[in-house]
């Protein structure tokens, strides 16, 4: 389950938001404002896989299917965002640090 408090807290700490506009915005927000709330989560919460559950699921989908990591942060975010690719997507996804090794 999704925790407004911890999104606020950790992604959008730079705004003025309120739990409600949130909810409201991953509901019925413009594709922009989805895209930037997506990103946000994705990139700063400690539980992305959770809190990402604020977008309905093919919103979700979507949203991750079509997100790019730039190059900026690609080394820090790579592992995130193949798990969750393999845990929302059901991807088939190699994660080198997570590989069993014998």
């Amino acid at each position: 389950m999704y925790n407004l408090e911890r999104i606020k807290k950790e992604c959008l700490w730079d705004y003025n938001f309120i739990p409600s506009e949130l909810e409201n915005i991953a509901k019925n927000g413009s594709a922009y404002e989805k895209r930037s709330l997506f990103a946000k989560i994705l990139e700063h919460s400690s539980d992305a896989l959770n809190d990402l559950n604020i977008f309905d699921e093919n919103d979700k989908k979507n949203l991750l299917g079509s997100f790019k990591l730039n190059h900026y942060n690609e080394s820090y975010l790579s592992k995130k965002y193949n798990i969750l690719r393999h845990f929302i997507l059901g991807e088939n996804v190699e994660i080198r640090e997570l590989k069993w090794r014998i």
